[in-house]
């Protein structure tokens, strides 16, 4: 439970960093960080240390970047030890097709874990589409994302379950981290997890958009945090918001969710109980 001290199951721990040391390269048309950063005792009071190159072309191809980072001490989750490293694409623009972007990422996690001596051996990875239809009304744009976590394979000596680390609550849109209200956000956490996801966002005022998700979720590996499970189907979603954005400060969030277990979720939780989640979310930014 991240950020249970604090309150914060739903909205996570906090993710500003403690203390942090960055020294910033900017050129044309690369760019570098060097980087070290130490989190809150919510997010195991870690020390990392790492670099990032990306390119300085959003504008006229999409950006590139590359990411290399160390956790050389961490007290909570075992992440100590751990070497990561990411190759990455975002807003790549296709030549001939104006409207639209790709995204896609690769991290491979590797490294002996600090709590059970196993060496890390864990990989995630997305691609993603988004088409915005600008000669129709409301301009609607549609998305798709595949999204895989390894899992953890039986009978090997190393740690294949690729672990998510350190996030922010918003990136591009709610679905940038945790993909689901209810199956990413509180059943799957981005370990053992293949989602596949198509999403359609309106916009009929430029102060407001109206979205509708759907998910599908498995299981990479058939079990569920150690306890086996007999299919790695695990369930389907269906999300709707309604955003309020009147200006730069305020941003308001009005969401339902709907989720049906699968079998494996049948077999992690023993029940066939559908979930059902309405939820506000409320952010102003204070000068």
């Amino acid at each position: 439970n991240q950020g249970g001290p604090d309150g914060q199951y739903w909205i996570g721990a906090f993710s500003a960093w403690r203390n942090t040391a960055i020294l910033r390269v900017n050129t044309e048309p690369i760019r570098g960080d060097v980087f070290w950063l130490r989190t809150d005792d919510d997010l195991g009071d870690s020390r990392v240390v790492g670099v990032n190159v990306e390119t300085t072309t959003k504008d006229s191809f999409g950006t590139l970047g590359l990411m290399y980072f160390e956790i050389i001490d961490e007290q909570r989750f075992g992440w100590e030890g751990m070497r990561v490293a990411s190759l990455r694409g975002a807003d790549i623009k296709v030549p001939g097709i104006e409207n639209l972007k790709l995204f896609g990422e690769f991290v491979m996690e590797r490294g002996e874990s600090d709590f059970s001596g196993r060496e890390n051996d864990g990989n995630a990875w997305y691609v993603e589409a988004n088409y915005r239809f600008v000669d129709l009304p409301w301009t609607p744009t549609f998305f798709y994302r595949y999204a895989h976590f390894s899992g953890d394979e039986a009978g090997t000596n190393d740690n294949e379950e690729y672990r998510g680390l350190f996030f922010t609550i918003f990136k591009r849109d709610w679905d940038t981290w945790y993909q689901g209200e209810v199956g990413g956000e509180f059943h799957l956490f981005n370990q053992n997890q293949v989602t596949q996801m198509a999403k359609l966002k309106v916009s009929p005022h430029p102060a407001w958009s109206l979205g509708m998700w759907y998910y599908t979720h498995d299981l990479d590996t058939p079990q569920y945090f150690g306890t086996p499970v007999t299919d790695t189907d695990w369930s389907e979603e269906v999300n709707l918001g309604v955003e309020y954005f009147p200006d730069d400060r305020l941003y308001t969030y009005w969401g339902f969710a709907w989720s049906t277990p699968h079998q494996g979720a049948v077999d992690a939780f023993g029940g066939r109980d559908d979930t059902l989640i309405i939820e506000m979310f409320i952010s102003y930014t204070y000068r």
